[in-house]
C-alpha cells in the first residue's frame, strides 16, 4: 500500500489525489498490483472491510462513503498499525507545507482506520518526515514528539514518557511490545530511530523484537531512511528484495517530487 499510496502522487505530478490513493489501494488488494507476489496478502481486517466499501460505494462520494466507514470502523478495537504502515511517502513529498502534510495524513488515515489513534499516530509520524526533510536534528525531533498535543489518551500516555533522547536510549527491549496495535508500533519504530545511530542498527533491533515486526521495520524504515538516506542502507538487503526494479523505480519517481 505504501507503493500505490507513492504511485498515486507520481500519477499526479506530486500532488495528493484522496480519490486516486484510494482506488490504486483497492487494485492492490483486487488486482494484486504494487505487490511482491502479484497477489494481495496479510490483509488486515479494517483495511480489507474498509476497501470493500469503497469499492462497493464508489469514490464519486466521498464524504458519504467516509461516513459510513466511520460508522464502521471508528472504534477502539479498529485501532491497528494499517494506515500508519503505508504514510511516508506523505511527509516525504509534501514536507514543505507541514500543515498541508498533517491535514493530509489525517485524510489518508481515515480510508481504512479512522479511529483517533490511528489518525494521530500517522499525522504525527508525518510531521516527524517533514522535519527530517526540513533538516532537523534528532534532538529536534525528540522535542516534537514531547511536546505534540495528543487527544488520544492511550497514545499520550505512552509517548508523555519520553522527555528527551535520554528516555528513549534508557528504553530496553524487553519492555517494549511490538503488536499490530498502532500505538505499540509507533513506540517500537520511534524508539529504534532515536536509540540506535544506524539505520541498520535500528532496523536490526526493532524487527527483532519479533511480533508484528514487518510493519514495525517499515514504520521505522521510512523515517530512519529519509534521515540517514538510501546509501545507509546495506546493499546486500537491497539486492535481496523481491521485485527490488519495481520498488526502485517507484522510489526514484517519487524522489523527484521530494527536492
Amino acid at each position: 500500500m505504501t507503493l500505490a499510496l507513492a504511485q498515486s502522487i507520481i500519477d499526479s505530478q506530486g500532488s495528493y489525489s484522496h480519490a486516486l490513493s484510494i482506488q490504486y489501494f483497492m487494485d492492490w488488494l483486487f488486482d494484486g498490483r504494487f505487490s511482491t507476489t502479484s497477489t494481495s496478502w496479510d490483509v488486515g481486517r479494517s483495511t480489507r472491510g474498509a476497501l470493500l466499501s469503497w469499492k462497493k460505494r464508489g469514490t464519486e462520494q466521498l464524504e458519504q462513503t467516509q461516513a459510513h466507514i466511520n460508522a464502521k470502523l471508528d472504534r477502539d478495537d479498529c485501532s491497528g498499525n494499517g494506515s500508519l504502515m503505508r504514510i511516508a511517502p506523505l511527509g516525504v513529498v509534501l514536507w514543505r507545507n507541514a500543515p498541508e502534510a498533517r491535514r493530509r495524513a489525517r485524510e489518508q488515515s481515515r480510508v481504512t482506520h479512522p479511529s483517533l489513534p490511528c489518525v494521530e499516530a500517522c499525522e504525527l509520524y508525518t510531521l516527524l518526515l517533514c522535519e527530517v526533510m526540513q533538516g532537523s536534528s534528532k534532538e529536534r525531533l525528540c522535542q516534537t514528539v514531547a511536546n505534540y498535543r495528543l487527544d488520544d489518551p492511550k497514545l499520550a500516555e505512552r509517548l508523555a514518557r519520553y522527555h528527551n533522547i535520554s528516555d528513549w536510549k534508557a528504553k530496553s527491549n524487553s519492555d517494549l511490545r511490538s503488536s499490530g496495535w498502532v500505538v505499540d508500533t509507533i513506540e517500537v519504530a520511534l524508539w529504534g530511530f532515536f536509540k540506535y545511530e544506524s539505520w541498520t542498527d535500528g532496523a536490526l533491533a526493532v524487527v527483532n523484537l519479533g511480533g508484528d515486526s514487518d510493519t514495525a521495520g517499515a514504520v521505522y524504515g521510512g523515517l530512519a531512511g529519509a534521515f540517514y538516506g538510501s546509501e545507509s542502507i546495506p546493499s546486500q538487503w537491497v539486492d535481496g528484495m523481491v521485485k527490488k526494479e519495481l520498488i526502485g523505480e517507484i522510489a526514484t519517481k517519487l524522489s523527484h517530487y521530494a527536492v
